[in-house]
């Protein structure tokens, strides 16, 4: 289980990274900021500036936001350090992932306090290796309807929520496959039973509230059931010299994942449609049961298991969402309690590694979620 937990936190640690953008910035000097973040005018790369613009630092926002975004983010950073004049130096692709981009800007302040600032119009442009190329242009006076948290904070409220709210509601639904490998020298009536034993239903629910502003990180908890049943005539006989048994076997095991999970999702430009991971380390137990000839047995344990998905959904409104979602599960059951036909019980028994029962499955579900 080592190997499942060095994967969990080095896969948390990488998503958390992701969801706040980098600010750095550089002053020669600050002032005090100006009555409103709207006097903060910004410029394009080669737009002049006012005559009375004097440089004062730089600020430089790396991340996976949105050219808008990012541009905002500069502009408070100007404002809390008295600038008047925002301009843009460069937008470019960061690093080896597309979607994490930089932004470099230059920041001015002003003589005259009293002059009016140029209305702001930014120019979004497509990030490249090269440079910005100008593509559009998107006028951010409707930027007065954003609020910020506090003139001290980096976080700014507001920025890119294009989801409706900071919870999430999802249940699922499908199909369910254990891929753990069977005893080779199991005869074919047993193997014939076991593989029905293998798949099953899945069902499951989880809640996450997403903390951070653009409402795309978050953490929450899961419960996920697997469910499989086999029946078949047979006849069993036992070493220790217990009597056969012989009639209807019946046999059903329950494994369920609860526990935590980090979530990340990524919403689409038209705002139809987003995609979302999560991971999470928890608690597996599993549960077996078994009757013939009027008899039962019965298997349960407990053990810490990994769980991740991939899920891809499509907005029916702007608060319910169906989705497709593919999932995988982890782990080795090694400590158990069971009981036989007979009522003997073995508690807490320990088998060797290369026999401990797996519970590794993937899954293939239908969801609906709900965002509030």
């Amino acid at each position: 289980m080592k190997s499942y937990l060095s994967f969990f936190v080095c896969v948390t640690v990488w998503a958390l990274s992701s969801c706040s953008p980098k600010v750095t910035s550089n002053f020669i000097h600050k002032e005090k900021p100006l009555p409103s973040l709207e006097d903060v005018a910004v410029y394009k790369e080669k737009e002049p500036l006012p005559d009375n613009a004097e440089w004062m630092g730089s600020v430089q926002v790396n991340g996976n936001r949105s050219y808008d975004n990012m541009v905002e983010i500069a502009r408070f950073e100007a404002w809390e350090a008295g600038g008047r004049y925002l301009r843009i130096k460069d937008f470019i692709s960061s690093g080896a992932r597309a979607d994490v981009h930089q932004l470099n800007t230059d920041v001015y302040r002003a003589d005259n306090i009293n002059r009016v600032a140029v209305p702001m119009e930014v120019s979004k442009p497509e990030p490249s290796v090269q440079g910005p190329t100008w593509t559009s242009t998107t006028n951010q006076t409707a930027a007065n309807n954003r609020s910020y948290l506090n003139a001290g904070s980096e976080s700014i409220d507001g920025l890119d929520a294009e989801f409706t709210g900071p919870n999430g509601f999802r249940v699922y639904t499908g199909y369910g496959k254990r891929l753990g490998k069977m005893n080779p020298d199991m005869n074919e009536f047993e193997q014939m039973h076991l593989k029905r034993m293998l798949r099953g239903i899945l069902v499951g629910a989880d809640y996450v509230r997403y903390f951070n502003s653009s409402r795309t990180c978050g953490f929450g908890v899961r419960y996920q059931l697997m469910h499989a049943a086999s029946e078949d005539y047979a006849s069993i006989t036992f070493n220790d010299g217990s009597p056969s048994l012989e009639g209807l076997l019946s046999d059903k095991v329950d494994i369920s994942y609860v526990g935590p999970i980090y979530s990340k999702r990524f919403i689409s430009k038209d705002g139809k449609n987003f995609f979302m991971y999560d991971v999470g380390f928890g608690l597996l137990i599993y549960n077996y049961s078994s009757s013939i000839a009027g008899k039962k047995g019965s298997t349960h344990g407990m053990t810490s298991g990994v769980t991740a998905d991939a899920t891809y959904s499509h907005m029916l409104s702007d608060k319910l969402s169906i989705g497709a979602s593919l999932s995988l599960t982890s782990g080795a059951l090694t400590n158990y309690t069971s009981t036989d036909y007979f009522g003997k019980t073995m508690n807490s028994s320990e088998i060797a590694d290369s026999q401990a029962e797996s519970l590794l499955q993937m899954g293939i579900c239908a969801q609906l979620i709900y965002t509030f």
